[in-house]
């Protein structure tokens, strides 16, 4: 099995994100708070998930993942900071939660 044909799991991925109460302040600090916290993604994460979603990520692109935001039902949505040459930003992203 080569790396192309590891698939990691949704749930595993949502895992990365932590739920936390809202209000929550970003601003140009806060990401090194989430850094310290938050496991790191993977690379397969990111991959799977975050670059179908980007348009202007490259090798260079750093994410970070911040927080789930909760009691969303018929979706999951999540915020990760995002750091490319002299673009910083915090990125909201949704997924469709799919029915059994």
């Amino acid at each position: 099995m080569n790396e192309q044909d590891i698939i990691i799991d949704f749930q595993h991925f949502i895992e990365y994100f932590p739920v936390l109460e809202l209000p929550i302040r970003l601003d140009d600090e806060v990401h090194h708070t989430f850094s310290l916290e938050n496991e790191p993604l993977p690379l397969l994460a990111i991959e799977q998930y975050l670059l179908p979603v980007e348009d202007d990520a490259d090798e260079l692109t750093e994410f970070v993942p911040c927080f789930r935001v909760p009691e969303t039902y018929d979706f999951h949505a999540v915020v990760y900071w995002k750091a490319g040459i002299m673009n910083y930003q915090y990125i909201l992203a949704t997924f469709e939660k799919m029915v059994n």
